[in-house]
């Protein structure tokens, strides 16, 4: 027998550990918290906390369908949102290496022309020192390295337009980011507004349900219809709550899409 229950404990828990079922069970929790706290906390028999449950809480989008489309969200959307802040940092990090490399291609290319004018001077100052041709050697190098200063004074010239050009770039992208972070800031500041205001509301709405609920023990001859006002609170009451979960979820959108900007262009 023991050995049974501990096969069958072995299994539920080799169950739990999948992430499908995890995250299907805290989303399934966050849903229906509220039959859950009223089932463990309210005061009367089991028959009446079910018949309760079964009226006012018992529909099929709190069960199944918002805890489903909240996993599949979860478990498929985030994957995608992750690749593509990769593919973003990836894309930044290989214009910065493409510009860094022209910088030192442009660098290894002066170099390369000034140690063959310095090669030339030297060979011009050796061949006049052997007395060969002294004249008209030396007026070729002069007009060598005069050519080769002056494609090099170009060449200079190019690269500092280019890089004016790529600062210019650099800092427009920069702005642009910049901006795009301020309004994800006015964004986030005005959906904690509205977090904060659906929060009040959801807690008059629970106040005035609480309120005639211990007013529907005394009053038999008004029962109806305060069961009736009850059911249309739990209405509006599921619709806040509604948006309150949707506007929860573009809250942390927005303050992760913010972090990523923050972080990916901070230094910039």
């Amino acid at each position: 027998m023991q050995k049974t229950i501990n096969e069958l404990s072995s299994v539920l828990l080799d169950r739990f550990k999948n992430p499908y079922v995890v995250t299907f069970l805290i989303s399934w929790t966050l849903f229906n918290w509220k039959p859950i706290i009223f089932f463990i906390f309210s005061k009367g028999t089991v028959e009446y906390k079910i018949d309760t449950i079964q009226i006012y809480y018992s529909d099929i989008e709190h069960y199944f369908c918002y805890p489903l489309i909240s996993t599949l969200l979860f478990l498929f959307a985030l994957p995608y949102l992750n690749t593509l802040n990769e593919y973003c940092v990836q894309w930044t990090l290989e214009k910065r290496g493409k510009f860094a490399t022209t910088q030192i291609k442009n660098k290894i290319k002066e170099n390369e022309i000034l140690a063959i004018a310095e090669h030339e001077k030297n060979e011009a100052i050796r061949i006049v020192k052997e007395g060969k041709n002294r004249d008209e050697f030396i007026e070729k190098i002069e007009k060598n390295y005069l050519t080769i200063e002056k494609e090099l004074q170009q060449q200079i010239f190019l690269n500092l337009e280019q890089n004016s050009r790529h600062n210019k770039e650099l800092k427009s992208l920069s702005d642009k980011f910049n901006n795009e972070i301020k309004e994800q800031t006015t964004n986030y500041e005005k959906l904690q507004k509205t977090n904060s205001d659906l929060r009040i509301r959801m807690l008059t709405n629970d106040k005035e349900i609480n309120r005639l609920n211990e007013s529907n023990s005394h009053i038999s001859t008004e029962s109806i219809k305060l069961k009736q006002l009850i059911k249309n609170l739990e209405k509006e009451k599921s619709i806040i709550e509604n948006k309150h979960i949707a506007l929860t979820n573009q809250f942390e959108i927005t303050h992760t899409t913010l972090v990523n900007y923050q972080n990916r262009y901070g230094n910039i």
